[in-house]
Protein backbone atom coordinates (compact mmCIF):
# COMPACT_ATOMS: atom_id res chain seq x y z
CA UNK A 1 0.00 0.00 0.00
CA UNK A 2 1.54 3.52 -0.80
CA UNK A 3 2.32 4.89 2.13
CA UNK A 4 1.99 8.29 1.07
CA UNK A 5 -1.85 8.78 1.18
CA UNK A 6 -4.18 7.29 3.69
CA UNK A 7 -5.98 4.16 3.18
CA UNK A 8 -8.99 4.32 0.63
CA UNK A 9 -11.00 2.46 3.14
CA UNK A 10 -10.44 5.29 6.16
CA UNK A 11 -11.21 7.98 3.57
CA UNK A 12 -14.13 6.24 2.25
CA UNK A 13 -15.46 5.90 5.90
CA UNK A 14 -14.58 9.13 6.69
CA UNK A 15 -16.50 10.36 3.70
CA UNK A 16 -19.82 8.79 5.12
CA UNK A 17 -19.42 10.48 8.55
CA UNK A 18 -18.88 13.46 7.36
CA UNK A 19 -21.68 14.23 4.93
CA UNK A 20 -24.20 12.30 8.01
CA UNK A 21 -23.21 14.55 10.76
CA UNK A 22 -24.14 17.62 11.29
CA UNK A 23 -20.94 20.22 10.54
CA UNK A 24 -19.84 20.35 14.13
CA UNK A 25 -19.29 16.86 13.80
CA UNK A 26 -17.99 16.47 10.60
CA UNK A 27 -15.36 19.30 11.88
CA UNK A 28 -14.15 17.17 14.68
CA UNK A 29 -13.99 14.06 12.42
CA UNK A 30 -11.62 15.86 9.86
CA UNK A 31 -9.48 17.50 12.61
CA UNK A 32 -9.04 13.61 14.02
CA UNK A 33 -8.53 12.41 10.84
CA UNK A 34 -5.56 14.91 10.04
CA UNK A 35 -3.96 13.39 13.12
CA UNK A 36 -4.92 10.02 12.31
CA UNK A 37 -3.50 10.46 9.25
CA UNK A 38 0.28 10.96 10.58
CA UNK A 39 0.09 8.29 12.74
CA UNK A 40 -0.99 5.39 10.36
CA UNK A 41 1.88 6.71 7.69
CA UNK A 42 4.35 5.56 10.26
CA UNK A 43 3.12 1.60 10.02
CA UNK A 44 4.57 -0.90 7.74
CA UNK A 45 2.82 -1.24 4.76
CA UNK A 46 1.25 -5.05 5.90
CA UNK A 47 0.58 -3.40 8.92
CA UNK A 48 -1.03 -0.85 7.45
CA UNK A 49 -3.03 -2.76 5.05
CA UNK A 50 -4.49 -5.18 7.90
CA UNK A 51 -5.42 -2.40 10.44
CA UNK A 52 -7.10 -0.37 7.69
CA UNK A 53 -8.76 -3.49 6.22
CA UNK A 54 -10.00 -4.54 9.95
CA UNK A 55 -10.91 -1.19 10.60
CA UNK A 56 -13.14 -0.50 7.69
CA UNK A 57 -15.02 -3.64 8.66
CA UNK A 58 -16.25 -2.65 11.54
CA UNK A 59 -17.43 1.22 10.01
CA UNK A 60 -19.50 -1.12 8.18
CA UNK A 61 -21.07 -3.27 10.98
CA UNK A 62 -21.79 -0.05 12.78
CA UNK A 63 -23.30 1.13 9.71
CA UNK A 64 -25.47 -1.70 8.95
CA UNK A 65 -26.79 -2.55 12.43
CA UNK A 66 -29.44 -2.86 13.28
CA UNK A 67 -29.76 -2.71 17.08
CA UNK A 68 -28.04 -1.26 19.67
CA UNK A 69 -25.73 -4.55 20.70
CA UNK A 70 -24.75 -4.91 17.47
CA UNK A 71 -23.54 -1.32 17.15
CA UNK A 72 -22.16 -1.77 20.72
CA UNK A 73 -20.27 -5.09 19.12
CA UNK A 74 -19.09 -3.38 16.22
CA UNK A 75 -17.88 -0.30 18.13
CA UNK A 76 -15.97 -2.09 20.60
CA UNK A 77 -14.27 -4.11 18.45
CA UNK A 78 -13.11 -1.23 16.38
CA UNK A 79 -11.69 0.23 19.20
CA UNK A 80 -10.08 -2.87 20.27
CA UNK A 81 -7.59 -2.50 17.37
CA UNK A 82 -5.95 0.57 19.39
CA UNK A 83 -6.30 0.28 22.82
CA UNK A 84 -5.32 -1.73 25.31
CA UNK A 85 -8.80 -2.50 27.04
CA UNK A 86 -12.09 -0.57 26.99
CA UNK A 87 -15.96 -0.75 27.56
CA UNK A 88 -18.87 1.26 26.10
CA UNK A 89 -21.17 2.91 28.79
CA UNK A 90 -24.69 4.61 27.53
CA UNK A 91 -26.62 7.28 29.48
CA UNK A 92 -30.31 7.24 29.86
CA UNK A 93 -32.07 9.62 32.34
CA UNK A 94 -28.37 10.66 34.41
CA UNK A 95 -26.79 7.45 34.37
CA UNK A 96 -24.27 5.81 32.40
CA UNK A 97 -25.49 2.48 31.88
CA UNK A 98 -22.67 -0.42 30.93
CA UNK A 99 -23.38 -2.33 27.68
CA UNK A 100 -20.20 -3.84 27.13
CA UNK A 101 -16.05 -4.44 27.38
CA UNK A 102 -13.21 -5.54 25.42
CA UNK A 103 -10.36 -6.76 27.96
CA UNK A 104 -11.90 -6.46 30.98
CA UNK A 105 -12.88 -9.35 33.01
CA UNK A 106 -14.94 -9.84 35.90
CA UNK A 107 -17.71 -11.46 37.95
CA UNK A 108 -20.09 -8.63 37.57
CA UNK A 109 -20.59 -5.69 35.55
CA UNK A 110 -21.37 -2.39 36.99
CA UNK A 111 -24.76 -1.27 38.02
CA UNK A 112 -25.96 2.10 36.78
CA UNK A 113 -24.58 4.87 38.09
CA UNK A 114 -25.25 8.53 38.33
CA UNK A 115 -23.42 10.79 36.27
CA UNK A 116 -23.11 12.96 38.69
CA UNK A 117 -21.20 10.42 40.85
CA UNK A 118 -18.77 10.12 38.06
CA UNK A 119 -16.37 12.99 37.43
CA UNK A 120 -14.57 12.43 34.81
CA UNK A 121 -17.63 10.98 32.85
CA UNK A 122 -19.48 13.73 33.43
CA UNK A 123 -16.93 16.06 32.06
CA UNK A 124 -16.37 14.10 28.95
CA UNK A 125 -19.93 14.99 28.30
CA UNK A 126 -20.37 18.34 29.27
CA UNK A 127 -17.34 19.11 27.28
CA UNK A 128 -18.18 17.18 24.65
CA UNK A 129 -14.62 15.75 23.99
CA UNK A 130 -11.55 13.38 25.33
CA UNK A 131 -11.20 13.79 28.76
CA UNK A 132 -8.03 11.80 30.72
CA UNK A 133 -8.29 10.58 34.06
CA UNK A 134 -7.00 8.60 36.98
CA UNK A 135 -8.52 5.19 36.78
CA UNK A 136 -9.47 5.67 40.91
CA UNK A 137 -12.85 5.40 42.06
CA UNK A 138 -13.12 9.49 42.59
CA UNK A 139 -12.57 9.87 39.26
CA UNK A 140 -14.91 7.20 37.57
CA UNK A 141 -16.90 6.31 40.71
CA UNK A 142 -16.93 3.16 43.13
CA UNK A 143 -18.70 0.90 41.11
CA UNK A 144 -17.13 1.37 38.05
CA UNK A 145 -13.24 1.47 39.12
CA UNK A 146 -14.04 -1.94 41.13
CA UNK A 147 -14.54 -3.72 37.83
CA UNK A 148 -12.00 -2.05 35.66
CA UNK A 149 -9.69 -2.25 38.64
CA UNK A 150 -8.52 0.51 40.60
CA UNK A 151 -4.85 1.69 40.62
CA UNK A 152 -4.09 5.36 41.43
CA UNK A 153 -0.83 5.41 38.87
CA UNK A 154 -2.94 4.11 35.81
CA UNK A 155 -4.80 6.54 33.08
CA UNK A 156 -7.96 6.44 31.11
CA UNK A 157 -9.28 7.94 28.11
CA UNK A 158 -13.02 9.13 28.11
CA UNK A 159 -14.56 9.69 24.72
CA UNK A 160 -17.98 10.54 24.49
CA UNK A 161 -20.08 9.60 21.58
CA UNK A 162 -21.73 12.97 20.67
CA UNK A 163 -25.36 13.35 18.98
CA UNK A 164 -26.41 17.09 17.50
CA UNK A 165 -28.26 17.50 20.81
CA UNK A 166 -27.26 15.23 23.16
CA UNK A 167 -24.19 13.05 24.35
CA UNK A 168 -25.72 9.09 23.90
CA UNK A 169 -22.85 7.05 26.02
CA UNK A 170 -18.93 7.61 26.71
CA UNK A 171 -16.25 5.11 25.89
CA UNK A 172 -13.73 3.89 28.32
CA UNK A 173 -10.33 3.30 26.96
CA UNK A 174 -7.23 2.40 28.58
CA UNK A 175 -3.27 2.26 27.01
CA UNK A 176 -4.30 4.08 23.81
CA UNK A 177 -1.75 2.97 21.07
CA UNK A 178 -3.53 6.17 18.60
CA UNK A 179 -5.98 8.47 20.44
CA UNK A 180 -6.80 10.33 16.89
CA UNK A 181 -7.88 7.19 15.57
CA UNK A 182 -9.77 6.35 18.80
CA UNK A 183 -11.34 10.01 18.18
CA UNK A 184 -12.25 8.85 14.79
CA UNK A 185 -14.08 5.98 16.07
CA UNK A 186 -16.00 7.79 18.20
CA UNK A 187 -17.24 10.51 15.73
CA UNK A 188 -18.07 7.92 13.08
CA UNK A 189 -19.76 6.23 15.76
CA UNK A 190 -22.06 9.04 16.47
CA UNK A 191 -22.61 9.12 12.82
CA UNK A 192 -23.73 6.19 12.34
CA UNK A 193 -25.74 5.80 15.13
CA UNK A 194 -28.07 9.06 14.46
CA UNK A 195 -28.72 7.83 11.02
CA UNK A 196 -30.30 4.12 12.22
CA UNK A 197 -32.18 6.35 14.72
CA UNK A 198 -33.25 8.50 11.58
CA UNK A 199 -34.27 5.42 9.98
CA UNK A 200 -35.92 3.96 12.58
CA UNK A 201 -38.07 6.72 13.47
CA UNK A 202 -38.87 6.69 9.67
CA UNK A 203 -40.22 3.32 9.82
CA UNK A 204 -41.90 3.26 12.75
CA UNK A 205 -43.13 6.91 12.88
CA UNK A 206 -42.27 7.48 16.45
CA UNK A 207 -40.38 10.83 17.84
CA UNK A 208 -36.88 10.71 17.29
CA UNK A 209 -34.83 11.79 20.06
CA UNK A 210 -32.20 14.27 17.68
CA UNK A 211 -34.27 17.18 17.08
CA UNK A 212 -34.15 18.11 13.83
CA UNK A 213 -35.42 21.60 13.61
CA UNK A 214 -34.32 24.41 15.74
CA UNK A 215 -36.39 27.10 15.46
CA UNK A 216 -40.45 27.01 15.86
CA UNK A 217 -42.01 25.55 12.42
CA UNK A 218 -45.30 24.17 11.91
CA UNK A 219 -46.14 20.67 12.19
CA UNK A 220 -45.97 20.25 8.48
CA UNK A 221 -42.28 21.46 7.88
CA UNK A 222 -41.09 19.58 10.61
CA UNK A 223 -42.66 16.72 9.28
CA UNK A 224 -41.24 17.14 5.63
CA UNK A 225 -37.87 17.81 7.12
CA UNK A 226 -38.25 14.84 9.33
CA UNK A 227 -38.93 12.91 5.84
CA UNK A 228 -36.18 14.41 3.89
CA UNK A 229 -33.60 13.32 6.51
CA UNK A 230 -34.69 10.10 6.80
CA UNK A 231 -35.12 9.33 3.04
CA UNK A 232 -31.56 10.96 2.49
CA UNK A 233 -30.18 9.23 5.43
CA UNK A 234 -31.53 6.02 3.99
CA UNK A 235 -29.55 6.91 0.34
CA UNK A 236 -26.50 7.32 2.77
CA UNK A 237 -26.72 3.68 4.89
CA UNK A 238 -27.41 1.64 2.28
CA UNK A 239 -25.83 2.95 -1.39
CA UNK A 240 -22.48 4.09 0.17
CA UNK A 241 -20.65 2.45 -2.53
CA UNK A 242 -22.90 4.74 -4.96
CA UNK A 243 -22.33 7.50 -3.86
CA UNK A 244 -18.86 7.63 -2.80
CA UNK A 245 -18.40 6.99 -7.01
CA UNK A 246 -20.77 10.16 -7.89
CA UNK A 247 -18.41 11.96 -5.67
CA UNK A 248 -15.76 11.20 -7.10
CA UNK A 249 -17.21 11.34 -10.74
CA UNK A 250 -19.37 13.87 -10.06
CA UNK A 251 -22.44 11.23 -10.71
CA UNK A 252 -24.73 10.88 -7.99
CA UNK A 253 -28.11 11.36 -9.73
CA UNK A 254 -26.80 9.08 -12.03
CA UNK A 255 -25.47 6.39 -9.77
CA UNK A 256 -28.60 7.08 -6.83
CA UNK A 257 -30.97 7.81 -9.33
CA UNK A 258 -33.84 5.60 -8.65
CA UNK A 259 -33.44 6.00 -5.13
CA UNK A 260 -33.70 9.79 -5.35
CA UNK A 261 -36.54 9.83 -7.85
CA UNK A 262 -38.44 7.90 -5.35
CA UNK A 263 -38.20 9.89 -2.64
CA UNK A 264 -38.40 12.80 -4.51
CA UNK A 265 -41.92 11.63 -5.93
CA UNK A 266 -43.35 10.69 -1.97
CA UNK A 267 -42.31 14.80 -1.10
CA UNK A 268 -44.21 16.29 -4.19
CA UNK A 269 -46.81 13.88 -2.82
CA UNK A 270 -46.99 14.37 0.75
CA UNK A 271 -45.66 17.78 0.82
CA UNK A 272 -46.48 19.57 -1.88
CA UNK A 273 -46.68 23.83 -1.33
CA UNK A 274 -43.65 23.63 1.31
CA UNK A 275 -40.10 24.51 0.47
CA UNK A 276 -37.57 22.01 -0.71
CA UNK A 277 -36.69 20.52 1.71
CA UNK A 278 -35.98 17.03 0.12
CA UNK A 279 -33.26 19.00 -2.53
CA UNK A 280 -31.92 20.70 0.64
CA UNK A 281 -30.71 17.82 2.28
CA UNK A 282 -29.73 16.03 -0.61
CA UNK A 283 -27.27 18.37 -1.45
CA UNK A 284 -25.60 18.82 1.85
CA UNK A 285 -25.74 15.51 2.97
CA UNK A 286 -25.13 13.34 -0.05
CA UNK A 287 -23.10 16.03 -2.24
CA UNK A 288 -21.57 17.67 1.14
CA UNK A 289 -22.44 21.34 -0.14
CA UNK A 290 -21.29 20.91 -3.73
CA UNK A 291 -23.82 20.64 -5.83
CA UNK A 292 -21.65 19.90 -8.62
CA UNK A 293 -21.53 16.54 -7.51
CA UNK A 294 -24.81 15.54 -8.44
CA UNK A 295 -24.05 15.72 -12.10
CA UNK A 296 -25.49 18.12 -15.13
CA UNK A 297 -28.52 15.61 -14.98
CA UNK A 298 -30.11 16.08 -11.64
CA UNK A 299 -33.14 18.06 -11.59
CA UNK A 300 -33.32 21.16 -10.12
CA UNK A 301 -34.99 21.84 -7.26
CA UNK A 302 -38.79 22.96 -7.52
CA UNK A 303 -39.28 26.75 -7.02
Amino acid sequence: MNQRTPPDTISEALAVAERAARDRIAQAVSDSFRDFQSSVRQLAPAENARTSAKLNEQFTRMRAAENDRGWCDALLDAVSLFSRRSAFFAIRKDQLWFQGSRGITGENNPPPVDIADAPAFANAVSRRGIIRAGRTAQDLSTPIAAVTGERDEASVDLLPIALPDRVAGVLYTEGAANLAALALIANFAACSLECRLLLEQGAAGRRFRVRTSTGPASPRDAAARRFARVAVAGIVLHEFDAVRRGRIESSIYTNCAASIDTARGKYRENYAGLPDYLHQEIVRTLAGNQPELLGTNYPHARS
